[in-house]
């Protein structure tokens, strides 16, 4: 159906040029036929509302869920922590000969450092522990309160550890 066109030359037009062209519609006053409401029209603008609509909401959730599933899976490959090796050997005596032979008898080759209370020493026992030495010089007062300081400090750190 074509619908009758209101202005321009067909304004003064009478309904007796309508009749019996079914192929019109339009107003009742022309003696035609009321044009359909087009539903299609209206189903259409429906449809593409409601697609815009799903196409707005998963560019706003897909990446969400994306990143989302990405930190769940980043968290998943963590290796679990174990205990430090450090809280295994407070457990083990190690004795003064055993020392000596993890240290080379705290030799110079195995030195870490020193400073004005002692020197340090690598080592590594037996069972494969590694293992640093610290050797006090008793001759000075305060190595006695820096030996208790150190011990609060590693006394600390293992209680971080575990």
């Amino acid at each position: 159906m074509v619908k009758y066109p209101w202005g321009g030359p067909f304004k003064n037009l009478s309904s007796k040029f309508f009749i019996d062209n079914e192929a019109l519609c339009g107003s009742s006053r022309f003696s035609v036929p009321r044009c359909p409401t087009s539903s299609k029209h209206r189903s259409n603008r429906k449809q593409m509302f409601a697609l815009f609509l799903m196409l707005g909401i998963a560019l706003v959730f897909v990446p969400i869920a994306f990143v989302f599933v990405w930190i769940r899976y980043r968290r998943g490959k963590r290796v679990p922590q174990r205990p430090d090796s450090l809280s295994i050997a407070t457990t083990e005596r190690i004795s003064y000969y055993e020392l000596l032979q993890a240290t080379d008898t705290l030799g110079e080759s195995n030195l870490i450092g020193s400073g004005s209370f002692g020197s340090v020493y690598k080592g590594v026992l037996r069972s494969g522990t590694a293992i640093a030495v610290k050797v006090f010089n008793l001759q000075l007062e305060a190595a006695f309160k820096s030996f208790d300081i150190e011990c609060e400090v590693l006394r600390s750190f293992a209680i971080e550890i575990s």
